[in-house]
């Protein structure tokens, strides 16, 4: 089979269309992480007296680190006027925010740390009654 220049020149074209497609060249931000989006920290549980819910207005329950993921992250609390958090947004990877409980009562938040390529990772927090 013989090609003519007008035929090679299509074919490099082509292949060079397909290599930028798969990402070479883009920001590498833009392909994610090689390690797994994930919240790391600990139990997150305020624990009342026996048989009452927890005053734990103002407690803070603990520091919550990200891994993986594409930077930056939105961080929600789906219930905000029981618990919050330090920070709505993480700028990087590996940095952290605080869970601050800002109401009185037995609880159970989620929170939602969504990543730039809308990833999710969650953690729950739970106020209880003792035992």
């Amino acid at each position: 089979m013989k090609l003519n220049n007008h035929s090679i020149t299509a074919l490099l074209l082509t292949a060079a269309a397909l290599l930028g497609s798969c990402g070479v060249g883009n920001d590498k931000d833009e392909a994610g992480s090689l390690t797994a989006f994930n919240l790391q920290g600990g139990t997150y549980t305020l624990n009342g007296a026996v048989g009452v819910c927890p005053a734990g207005a103002g407690t803070n329950l603990g520091r919550v680190w990200v891994f993986g993921g594409t930077a930056p992250y939105d961080v929600y609390s789906t219930i905000p006027d029981v618990v919050t958090t330090s920070k709505a947004r993480v700028e990087h990877p590996e940095e952290s925010f605080d869970l601050l409980v800002v109401a009185n009562g037995c609880f159970t938040v989620t929170i939602v740390v969504v990543d730039k390529l809308g990833r999710q990772a969650t953690l729950t927090a739970t106020g209880v009654k003792g035992s």
